[in-house]
């Protein structure tokens, strides 16, 4: 009981930390604009769907039938969960938000202004050294 509230402040004051951490202070070293997220939503709605098919075995092996039955209705929901899920958000998400497309098109012409100007340089290096070879 004694060390309840200063752990509890503790971990009150790191989450307030991090989170300001996380939203303001660190870059992320990559940006899929959110691209990624079908494909882990795809899997989270098939695990629960297999949790749910195991729940349903050991409702039926328990001799739970009305539970097995909720279950296997609620199997079915999720199923259809996941199916209008990616009728309505699969063909947004598969295109870039404007502002990261944006940050993704300035700094791909800053990389190629860098290395065009770095090309001129090699070249205006080389033409002296051609020069005295004749």
């Amino acid at each position: 009981p004694i060390v309840l509230f200063p752990c509890a402040l503790f971990f009150l004051f790191s989450r307030i930390m991090w989170t300001h951490h996380h939203m303001y202070v660190y870059e992320s070293v990559f940006e899929t604009g959110g691209q990624f997220w079908p494909k882990i939503f795809r899997r989270f709605v098939f695990g629960l769907i297999i949790a749910q098919m195991t729940i349903t075995g050991q409702f039926i092996l328990k001799e739970a039938r009305h539970e097995a039955y909720a279950t296997i209705a609620l199997s079915f929901l999720t199923y259809f969960f996941l199916r209008s899920t990616r009728a309505r958000y699969d063909a947004p998400s598969s295109t870039l938000p404007l502002e990261v497309a944006t940050v993704m098109d300035i700094s791909v012409s800053q990389e190629e202004d860098a290395l065009r100007r770095a090309q001129q340089a090699n070249v205006s290096q080389q033409k002296p050294h051609e020069s005295t070879k004749q």
